[in-house]
């Protein structure tokens, strides 16, 4: 029996699933012992066999601590989360304590070499129980959903230069367009997403093509496991490195366009009238992220680092 101590202060948030589902995979493993709490400070951290930081922990410097350094020889997992809220102090806390860092932003070789840190990569987990194919009629050609991440928002060095204010670009680009849109973008919250998730999944279903974005710091949002969950065709910008070509493959598992956009319009046609290729794709993608992304099998790997 492991003995699992998960740190979620958001392990029953509503609004966004991402920070729920590593508990989740968790209370559905049958050879663990879990305890869920919202400080690593209430606990005898050397009773258990693993203690994972989920990202509503890592959402701020402190790591859910008032203390950094963490007397315990259990082995801690914790991920690169908000990266644009207090990034020297998250990558000091992880150093010194040694911490098994995973991040999901494709920039990640580039914080390796300047913070002297192992990271390993990994991606944000969906949920295969709700995001999934629900066979239902296509009724639009483009998707796109979510903040507008805005530069002046952000610190310098949150976006390379190429990526400023991506999403604003693409937006404006599909404005004058024919194809059948569904888009739902901005900078105030409550006008960025479609609020009821069973309408987002829904949604998604109904849509040939996503549109997803990095966020800042090159950040693969929850977005890219979801859409590929619903076996909709992810389109996402191009990255300077392949931390993740085991997941994203162009024309195999998704699509990339360049940063300036100028092949999106090309490529959106292209995928939109080649109905078999865009399903082998599809299928394929599902494929290889239901076996390692769907928030049971990532669990699992995670498991592996217990003592």
């Amino acid at each position: 029996m492991i003995k699992v101590l998960y740190i979620e202060p958001l392990h029953n948030n509503k609004q966004y699933l991402y920070y729920t589902l590593l508990g989740k995979g968790l209370i559905n493993q049958k050879n663990i012992k879990l305890t869920i709490g919202n400080s690593i400070t209430n606990y005898n951290l050397n009773y258990f066999n693993l203690i994972i930081l989920g990202y509503g922990a890592c959402a701020n410097s402190n790591f859910t601590s008032n203390r950094y350094i963490l007397n315990t020889n259990t082995p801690i997992i914790a991920f690169l989360f908000k990266l644009s809220l207090d990034k020297e102090k998250k990558f000091k806390f992880l150093r010194d304590n040694r911490i098994i860092t995973f991040g999901q932003q494709y920039r990640i070789q580039e914080f390796k070499e300047k913070f002297n840190i192992k990271i390993l990569p990994t991606l944000y987990p969906f949920d295969n129980t709700i995001f999934k194919y629900l066979n239902l009629e296509k009724i639009y050609d483009i998707g796109m959903t979510g903040a507008l991440h805005n530069s002046s928002h952000y610190n310098i060095g949150a976006y390379l230069k190429e990526e400023i204010n991506i999403r604003k670009r693409i937006v404006n680009l599909l404005e004058n367009t024919n194809y059948k849109k569904f888009i739902q973008c901005s900078d105030i919250n409550n006008q960025a997403y479609i609020q009821n998730t069973n309408q987002y999944i829904k949604t998604i279903n109904q849509t040939r093509i996503w549109i997803a974005t990095s966020a800042d710091y090159g950040d693969l949002t929850p977005r890219y496991s979801e859409i590929i969950g619903c076996q909709t065709l992810l389109f996402c910008n191009e990255q300077s490195n392949n931390t993740f070509s085991e997941y994203l493959k162009e024309g195999e598992t998704c699509v990339f366009y360049k940063n300036d956009l100028s092949d999106l319009i090309t490529k959106i046609d292209y995928y939109l009238n080649n109905t078999k290729l865009y399903q082998k794709i599809t299928d394929k993608a599902y494929q290889i992220f239901n076996d390692n992304i769907s928030c049971d099998n990532i669990v699992k790997k995670y498991l592996k680092y217990s003592r």
